[in-house]
Formats: structure tokens, C-alpha cells, sequence
């Protein structure tokens, strides 16, 4: 008799693998047109994406596409004013030519995160050594740990609507 064909066995390393991996049918693009039996069935070709290194090469290409100098800087204490996030960053050395500190309108705080643009990449870089996993000076009772990320939207021309 015959039964179901029978499930290949999954090892510790294929699930690893399968974890970590993503099936992207999108690149294999399908015909509008009917095709005949004669033909054959659609072959899709699986393209396997592991995280790692799509990220690394896209980082690469975005590297190359333009020079990150816009940075955002995540947990800002709130108590603290636009003048006062500024004086703390210029107090540690930071070159900056845009600083925008978003601020809540009823309670007049800030958000907890700011943007700010450095004139070029090498000022970028400096500025994220000196303010990654650090505290701002300004803020006396805060223990809050800085936290620099690269902003969505770069250079001084794109923020001109907040300078």
C-alpha cells in the first residue's frame, strides 16, 4: 500500500538555519500569460537571505550613496531645554551645525530624543565615540545612557525646515 511519502527529518542545524534564514519568492517573477502544459510547470528560484550579510552589504551601498553626519541621540533626559541639550553637547566637545530637540507642546519637555547634523563624516564619527553609552553633563540626577543612531533623513540641506 502506499502511504504518505515520508517528511524528511529536521537536524538541530537545519532549523538553525531555517531560523535564521528568509525565502524571498519576489525575485522570481511570473509570467501574465498562460502557460500550456506543454510548457512545464513555473520554476521559482529561491533566493536565501540571511540577515547578517544583506545588512552588511547594504550598509556598504548606503555608505557609499551619500556621507552620514546626521545622527539621532535617544535618551535625552526630559527635563532638560533645547539650550540646555546644547550647551551638554557643546561642553563635551560635539561640532554640530543643526541641533533639533523635539519638544512636547503641552508640558514644554523634550521628547527624549534629539537630531543633530555634523558638518562632515569624520565630525559624525567623533561625535558618536564621544556620546555612545555616555551622560549628558546638564542633567545632574538623570542615569539615563545615551544612545546614537544614524538618522533616516541626512545632511544639513534636509533639515533645513527644523534649523
Amino acid at each position: 500500500s502506499l502511504g504518505p511519502p515520508s517528511q524528511p527529518k529536521l537536524t538541530l542545524e537545519v532549523m538553525a538555519f531555517l531560523k535564521n534564514t528568509f525565502l524571498d519568492f519576489s525575485g522570481a517573477a511570473q509570467s501574465s500569460r498562460r502557460r500550456t502544459q506543454s510548457e512545464g510547470p513555473v520554476v521559482r528560484e529561491l533566493v536565501c537571505w540571511v540577515p547578517g550579510e544583506v545588512a552588511q552589504q547594504q550598509k556598504k551601498e548606503n555608505s557609499e550613496a551619500q556621507e552620514i553626519t546626521t545622527m539621532m541621540l535617544k535618551n535625552i533626559p526630559v527635563g532638560l531645554s533645547h539650550d540646555e541639550v546644547k550647551e551638554s553637547l557643546l561642553s563635551l566637545g560635539v561640532s554640530f551645525d543643526v541641533l533639533h530637540v523635539p519638544a512636547d507642546v503641552r508640558s514644554g519637555c523634550n521628547r527624549g530624543y534629539t537630531f543633530l547634523n555634523c558638518p562632515s563624516p569624520g565630525a559624525y564619527e567623533g561625535a558618536a565615540t564621544k556620546l555612545q553609552n555616555s551622560r549628558l553633563p546638564g542633567a545632574c540626577n538623570s542615569k539615563k545612557v545615551l544612545e546614537v543612531c544614524r538618522a533616516k533623513v541626512q545632511g544639513r540641506a534636509a533639515l533645513k525646515h527644523v534649523a
